[in-house]
């Protein structure tokens, strides 16, 4: 198994936003980005230098709507929606990740 760095780990990162970005545009599935997401694109232009995720908002109604239909709507099976209501997770929101990786 080969070691990411951090750059790679932010690439794959915006590989799995713009995923996220089609499949809402495509779906009217409105979201927002938050906490040090929004802070790196605003301040830095893109990530905090030390930053190692991306964090997204969104309303609860459009949060459900994602939860029920990413898995059917994505485009390509690299990306999965794993969640603690499936207990395909242990975290208590759901994340998006690169099935690619580890």
């Amino acid at each position: 198994m080969e070691r990411l760095s951090v750059d790679d780990m932010k690439a794959i990162e915006l590989d799995i936003m713009d995923e996220i970005d089609r499949v809402c545009a495509a779906h009217g599935v409105e979201y927002f980005l938050g906490y040090g997401t929004l802070l790196g694109a605003v301040r830095h232009g893109g990530f905090i230098p030390w930053d190692d995720d991306m964090d997204i908002i969104m309303m609860r109604d459009q949060y459900e709507l994602l939860m029920d239909h990413f898995n059917e709507w994505r485009t390509s099976e690299r990306f999965k929606l794993v969640s603690y209501r499936d207990k395909s997770s242990i975290y208590q929101f759901a994340k998006i990740v690169d099935t690619t990786t580890v």
